[in-house]
């Protein structure tokens, strides 16, 4: 064989005429929707919002010159359209979602908490599914080396029941215990984006039809901003008002609450010892009162109650005297989606004897909190009265004895 025919003989070796073979794509199905919509185009702050809501993402971070994020299921990715500029911005705040009144005090305050919302494109296939034709957000203005920033918080299109959320039964049926009483306080204890407003909002919608709690009764609900839209019935009245729009304080949003003859009074956050004297002094006037608290269990929205008050021995014993149930709940990731865990304590008699004690007894915060959880872990209660453990699958078969 020549050497001239060992050449062409090469030239066309198997080995030669492979394919090389397509470089693997390892971006999840995320990933590739996200590429598919974003991926070098122009989109305006209400194309990401309603993209966002139809993607089951959480969060949208959008900062002026800088390219967008979102958050799903605590991951974050960046969104790679062009980044919003300040543009957009004027034509956003022109569109009317944030009104004047709105843009006074997010120049003068440098930051701005606010619910918008946007309406549901014709063409998208939710379009008509739900009663309210409007996606709804939740939107935190600010600053960043002074360009503008927002953090929008989704709100499901539905407004959710308990069929809708996946919620510990036992800690359900004692939330209908307590919304039975026509008077007393109820709180909700957790940390930011744990769920406290949608556990609130199930309980309104789900209890509100004849034979339930809240049937034939008028709620006013203070909100910072309004989140969820609640469901109304024939004979429920169910009234809801923004901070700053509505009312300027929670103080006197309770006040002028009060007036307006309601059954049940929703205070949207207990920010401050103010809040809190003023809401008990709701409660033990014949109203419940439903609210919520920063907190990182049950023990630590006891102790943040006795700082916020001061040790105020008179209003500390009145709002014991009120307090029907604490809920602390946290979510938990399970792949893709949140549980939600809980830990409550029911008021009865007894423990607001002992919880009484314990914080006459307490020289401060910590002392205080770490005697409540002592008694929640040591005392021998009636099992149904604390569920101390926060843990999966919650007992169904419990009964509330109250």
């Amino acid at each position: 064989m020549t050497t001239q025919q060992k050449k062409v003989k090469l030239a066309f070796s198997p080995q030669s005429t492979k394919p090389k073979p397509k470089k693997k794509d390892n971006r999840s199905d995320i990933e590739k929707e996200i590429d598919e919509y974003f991926k070098g185009q122009k989109r305006t702050i209400i194309e990401c919002l309603i993209w966002c809501t139809e993607h089951e993402v959480s969060d949208l971070i959008i900062t002026e010159r800088e390219y967008p994020y979102i958050t799903i299921y605590k991951n974050r990715y960046v969104l790679p359209c062009t980044p919003i500029t300040s543009v957009d911005w004027q034509n956003y705040r022109e569109a009317g979602y944030i009104d004047s009144e709105q843009h006074e005090t997010y120049v003068r305050s440098k930051m701005l908490d606010v619910s918008i919302e946007v309406p549901i494109p014709r063409e998208s296939k939710y379009f008509a599914m739900y009663d309210d034709m409007y996606y709804r957000y939740r939107a935190s203005y600010g600053y960043s080396r002074g360009r503008h920033t927002v953090t929008y918080r989704m709100i499901k299109p539905s407004s959710p029941t308990f069929n809708d959320i996946k919620y510990p039964e036992s800690c359900e049926r004692a939330l209908k215990k307590a919304f039975s009483n026509d008077m007393g306080i109820i709180i909700f204890a957790g940390s930011t984006g744990s769920g406290k407003s949608t556990t609130m909002t199930a309980c309104i919608n789900s209890w509100n039809d004849e034979g339930e709690p809240i049937h034939n009764k008028r709620v006013i609900s203070l909100e910072d901003p309004i989140e969820n839209i609640f469901k109304k019935t024939d004979r429920t009245i169910i009234t809801q008002k923004e901070l700053g729009s509505d009312f300027r304080s929670y103080p006197l949003g309770i006040k002028q609450a009060l007036r307006e003859n309601p059954d049940i009074i929703v205070v949207g956050e207990m920010r401050d010892g103010e809040v809190m004297e003023v809401a008990t002094e709701a409660a033990i006037s014949g109203h419940m009162v439903v609210s919520t608290i920063h907190a990182s269990s049950v023990s630590d929205a006891v102790a943040r109650i006795y700082t916020n008050l001061d040790n105020n021995k008179a209003i500390l014993d009145s709002l014991l005297s009120s307090l029907k149930i604490i809920v602390f709940q946290q979510l938990v990731k399970s792949e893709n989606e949140y549980l939600v865990d809980t830990q409550y304590l029911l008021f009865t008699p007894k423990i607001i004897k002992k919880i009484r004690k314990l914080v006459f007894e307490s020289d401060d915060e910590s002392a205080l909190r770490n005697a409540v959880q002592e008694m929640i872990e040591n005392e021998t209660l009636n099992q149904h009265e604390i569920s101390k453990d926060l843990q999966f699958p919650p007992n169904a078969d419990d009964d509330i004895d109250w």
